[in-house]
């Protein structure tokens, strides 16, 4: 077994029971799916964007710190084991994230469909 594994699951166990607080237009990125964009990529892009945006050095020496131990037991190599952490959280947000984007998706469609109704239909007798 990949005993770096450890580490990928723990940034999954991190973003699932710590939660992660981001803010998403997930109207806009509801449209760009049913515009055509793939959900697993437009999701881990906003997944991995997010993470980005409050990850900082501080915490990744943090990490590193806190993880020594571990990471010895693991191989040494302290720069596979903060990727598989960070892949780990970006998969686990993915997928909250892909929930999320699932119904603003089925309101978009909604909406639209509520638009078709209301739009009078033209059947030429009164031309």
């Amino acid at each position: 077994m990949n005993s770096y594994a450890t580490f990928y699951l723990q940034g999954r166990s991190e973003v699932a029971e710590t939660g992660v607080e981001i803010e998403i237009d997930l109207t806009a990125v509801a449209e760009r799916v049913i515009a055509g964009e793939k959900l697993a990529t437009v999701t881990t892009q906003v997944a991995t964007d997010a993470l980005k945006a409050k990850q900082n050095s501080r915490e990744r020496r943090d990490w590193f710190e806190e993880m020594d131990e571990d990471i010895k037991d693991a191989g040494g190599d302290k720069e596979k084991a903060y990727a598989l952490f960070c892949e780990g959280r970006v998969d686990e947000l993915r997928h909250i994230v892909e929930d999320e984007l699932v119904n603003a998706m089925t309101d978009v469609v909604d909406a639209d469909g509520e638009d078709d109704e209301a739009e009078p239909e033209e059947d030429g007798a009164d031309k």
